[in-house]
């Protein structure tokens, strides 16, 4: 083929891949790494995320959307699927804001989360979702951002698309 890695630019060479628009990423026990740095480090005590995600079952273990972090729990933030297929945000080692509602299998969901103050928000499909104050954000800023994983365990496998974090409570409508 004529992959190039080192390319910055389309320059239309590299033909016959449909584009159906579908730009999603499917976990299966895998995940993408991100090294720490300036920008991630950025984070302190105020954070949303936003993502779409389409779970395609739940099977009794938390599912890790994001982990940032320590590994063994104490000094992190997370954003997960829970065994019940809940959504879930939580710091450090296990102050969580759980959501009410069960996501829908095989079907994309929206998910919000704010943080602000030490108070965390969910939100699904524009719905808020749960509330809880949950302390001071704090995350050891050396590890880096595992997106589909907890470091080497808990693998999220289903589909994750258009993730993005600020260091910044922003509002829906944002």
């Amino acid at each position: 083929d004529n992959y190039d890695a080192t390319a910055t630019i389309d320059d239309g060479s590299c033909a016959g891949y449909p584009d159906n628009g579908d730009y999603s990423l499917q976990f299966d026990g895998n995940r993408v790494e991100v090294s720490s740095s300036t920008t991630l480090n950025s984070i302190s005590n105020e954070i949303s995320i936003y993502g779409r995600i389409k779970p395609n079952g739940f099977d009794g273990v938390h599912r890790r959307i994001l982990n940032r972090g320590d590994c063994a729990g104490g000094s992190r933030y997370i954003l997960v699927v829970n065994p019940e297929g809940k959504l879930e945000f939580g710091i450090g080692g296990g102050s969580t804001v759980i959501s009410e509602s069960v996501l829908t299998m095989n079907e994309w969901s929206e998910i919000f989360v704010i943080m602000e103050e030490g108070t965390a928000q969910l939100f699904i499909n524009g719905n808020p979702e749960g509330e809880s104050s949950i302390g001071n954000l704090a995350y050891n800023s050396e590890a880096p951002l595992y997106i589909g994983s907890e470091c080497t365990t808990s693998y999220y496998q289903s589909l994750i698309d258009e993730l993005i974090i600020w260091n910044v409570p922003i509002t829906l409508e944002e």
